[in-house]
């Protein structure tokens, strides 16, 4: 005020400053070129007023300080001193998004997910969400749940968006998804983007087994928490009538594992539990040609095959285990050895009256179970000798003496020829076959002209009625 009391302005002048935060220091406006500090002013209603604008404003300046400091110059004549005036700290506040994020960047198909949006500003902004760029939110690989919710508390506003995943884009490396809020045409936009990435679900995913159904075998799904998934088979223990062994192949293996980025197994199948049971028997069989011989044994039309050599007859004596000379038991190891039965329903011969072949057939039945092949046709092979029928130590219901002498005639000496095609028994098969040469041994007269030979003709028939006698 002057000496009569009038309202009297000082001169002043009006400087910025502004706080450094890298040397933590106050600085003069003019030594950032974005600042411009407008010269001061006094309103109508005596204030005066220094405006400063700022330009070229980042995201990171958020919370950035100024102050201003009033010069007062001197003034004598009206009794004032002058003085400096530094007002109190103002801080920038700005209004944009400080977070967007969601609840899941790599969902897997039928995964919700929570989208939220963070923005600051003196009053709450608009929020929109939209995808790709559109003005709208995609729903081909989206479902949406619930639509924009916004919150408030002060300055800080929060809004949330709710959408299921229903596809995988994994396809196209995902989508971007962008919040944008909208302070009205005197502040502006703003604008965050996220991509997302939407994969297959590995859970829900289908897989393939070359094993067959219900042989013991397990398979086990680990979840390898990275969205993977691998399936693992487990063969079944071993027993005493079954071993198991896993068989892989090029595009199958023990455990398979799929990938989210695909949704499918690699390889494509599970391997197999191939079972492997063990030989708890044999058989075999030997056939012999009696075209041309008298006797057609186990015949069951032809009228020579009566008395030992009927049909049941020639079963009794081959499954016979106390005759001495005839039957299986002479020629078949584990018979010999007692490491195997004779199976006497299946066992026995038949005779083809079209190709004059009498087959003897047996089958038997292991006491302790054999895994290998040649276990097998080392127990149930029988040797390279003929399974005699004839000549037994047993009695099987005589014929007469005369038609058994010339009997055992044809067969001695077809005992006596060599065995034609006579094999081991095929490891790949369970047969083992052995046929006797055909060829008919006739009994031939010879007449012989001297005393001597007939006398010997005539004891050695005697001997052989004895024999017989005593069958």
């Amino acid at each position: 005020m002057s000496a009569d009391m009038t309202k009297v302005q000082a001169t002043a002048a009006i400087t910025w400053e502004y706080y450094d935060t890298t040397s933590s220091t106050w600085k003069a406006s003019t030594e950032d070129n974005r600042f411009k500090a407008e010269g001061s002013l006094v309103a109508n209603n005596g204030i005066r007023v220094s405006p400063l604008f700022l330009r070229g404003l980042n995201s990171n300046e958020d919370g950035l300080k100024v102050r201003c400091n009033i010069a007062y110059e001197t003034d004598a004549a009206n009794n004032f001193f002058g003085a400096t005036v530094t007002s109190g700290d103002m801080i920038l506040k700005i209004s944009s998004i400080t977070s967007f994020v969601s609840s899941k960047l790599d969902p897997v198909k039928g995964d919700t997910i929570i989208l939220t949006c963070i923005a600051t500003g003196e009053n709450a902004p608009s929020f929109t969400f939209t995808t790709s760029g559109k003005k709208t939110f995609d729903t081909t690989f989206f479902e949406l749940v619930t639509g924009v919710q916004v919150s408030s508390d002060a300055t800080t506003h929060t809004a949330t968006y709710t959408t299921k995943a229903i596809g995988p884009n994994v396809i196209r490396d995902g989508q971007k998804i962008a919040c944008e809020v909208d302070y009205g045409l005197a502040m502006g936009k703003a604008t965050e983007e996220i991509t997302v990435i939407t994969y297959y679900d590995c859970n829900n995913a289908p897989f393939k087994s070359l094993n067959p159904a219900d042989n013991g075998a397990s398979v086990a799904a680990t979840d390898n928490g990275d969205g993977s998934v691998t399936q693992t088979i487990t063969c079944a223990a071993d027993t005493d009538t079954a071993r198991f062994e896993l068989m892989t192949t090029t595009n199958s293996a023990a455990s398979i594992t799929c990938l989210k980025t695909t949704g499918k197994y690699e390889p494509q199948f599970l391997g197999r539990c191939k079972e492997t049971n063990p030989f708890t028997g044999g058989k075999g069989s030997q056939n012999m040609n009696l075209k041309n011989s008298g006797t057609k044994a186990c015949s069951s039309t032809d009228a020579s095959a009566v008395g030992e050599f009927s049909p049941a007859n020639m079963k009794l004596k081959l499954n016979s285990m106390t005759d001495t000379a005839c039957g299986f038991k002479h020629r078949v190891p584990c018979l010999l050895s007692g490491e195997c039965t004779l199976d006497t329903v299946k066992s026995g011969c038949t005779f083809d009256d079209a190709t004059g072949v009498l087959s003897m057939n047996y089958f038997v039945n292991f006491v302790t179970p054999v895994w290998k092949f040649t276990e097998r046709d080392a127990l149930a092979n029988k040797d390279d000798q003929v399974i005699k029928f004839w000549s037994c130590s047993e009695s099987y219901s005589k014929r007469r003496r005369r038609d058994a002498e010339n009997d055992f005639e044809d067969f001695e000496s077809i005992e006596k020829r060599a065995v034609n095609g006579s094999d081991a028994e095929d490891s790949s098969t369970s047969d083992s076959t052995h046929f006797v040469a055909a060829t008919t041994v006739g009994v031939c007269t010879v007449v012989l002209m001297t005393a001597f030979l007939t006398v010997l003709v005539l004891r050695m028939k005697q001997k052989r009625s004895e024999d017989l006698e005593a069958l």
